[in-house]
């Protein structure tokens, strides 16, 4: 199955590209995603070339998303298929596979949460610590 991604191919170009979806093993869990949250500051960095960004493409990037659970490794214990989660560290793209120490579920109903307002935790919480 493919894997819609976004890569910074070079700077100033970003392109959603296919790539190949691969399966979870041992204790990471594959999400197919809902929302990803682009950082004005990493991205913006990356895509303009800034001397703090590593300069490196092709390169792909992320902090956080919330999706759906498809598979899980073996090994899994915190979460199972068809679970809605938070994932930190994860890609922009259609699918994420993670850690499980990278995916935490999201208990709150989705009326009283949505999976837009979940998806800004993590990097909410960036802002709070610097407070």
């Amino acid at each position: 199955m493919k894997n819609n991604q976004i890569i910074f191919t070079e700077i100033h170009k970003a392109e959603l590209l296919e790539k190949e979806k691969g399966d979870p093993t041992g204790t990471e869990v594959l999400v197919r995603m809902e929302y990803t949250v682009v950082s004005g500051g990493t991205e913006r960095a990356c895509i303009l070339g800034m001397q703090n960004t590593a300069q490196e493409f092709p390169m792909s990037l992320g902090y956080c998303g919330v999706g759906r659970v498809e598979a899980v490794g073996p090994f899994v214990k915190t979460v199972q298929e068809g679970d809605r989660v938070l994932v930190y560290h994860g890609q922009h793209s259609k699918y994420n596979i993670r850690p499980e120490t990278d995916i935490t579920k999201v208990d709150f109903d989705e009326n009283r949460v949505s999976s837009l307002e979940a998806a800004f935790v993590i990097i909410a919480s960036m802002g709070l610590g610097g407070v």
